[in-house]
């Protein structure tokens, strides 16, 4: 495979993301800021509050990114969790509050961490637990389709299936609530 051959005019080799029809970049929130990424000759341009930074970026195998930000290199790495980015800088550590795009929501405006909602408005094609049973985290719980596309509903945490609110062929909206855990 190129991959292995390490083809340098792969682009299962090359980091530059690019795209078709627009420029490929990505937006984060850190601290309530809107962080945006985009690739620019050969490095990223960070941008922050509109004030741009570009910076030349390289990834090392130990796991560590080296950034040369304003002729400055600094070396980074770091630790995801679900809502926290643990940051380590030149041996300083920093924890950054992060909304994940990818995090599950849940419905109504009391967040509730018993309640499974719907994550897009959706069809349920399968649910694959009753009321009563005992699940682990990760187990499946349910599939909804939107788009043509499934998602599969997963346990958050170990516990017990307190109620199903929705059954196989319904229709549901982004925030439904779909089913409810205890502990």
């Amino acid at each position: 495979t190129s991959l292995s051959t390490r083809d340098p005019l792969s682009p299962w080799n090359s980091i530059h993301s690019w795209r078709m029809n627009q420029q490929a970049g990505r937006a984060i929130v850190i601290n309530e800021k809107t962080i945006t990424l985009k690739p620019h000759d050969g490095g990223v341009v960070i941008t922050i509050d509109g004030d741009d930074y570009p910076c030349d970026v390289a990834y090392e195998i130990r796991g560590l990114l080296t950034a040369t930000i304003n002729g400055k290199n600094h070396i980074f790495s770091g630790i995801v969790g679900d809502t926290d980015i643990d940051l380590f800088i030149n041996g300083d550590h920093m924890r950054l509050n992060y909304k994940n795009p990818l995090a599950h929501k849940s419905g109504g405006s009391a967040h509730n961490d018993n309640a499974l909602s719907a994550p897009m408005p959706a069809k349920i094609t399968g649910v694959f637990v009753n009321e009563k049973d005992r699940v682990k985290m990760g187990d499946k719980l349910m599939i909804v389709e939107a788009m043509k596309m499934e998602h599969t509903i997963r346990a958050p945490k170990d516990g017990t299936v307190k109620a199903i609110l929705a059954k196989t062929g319904d229709q549901v909206d982004e925030g439904t609530q779909l089913i409810e855990m205890q502990a």
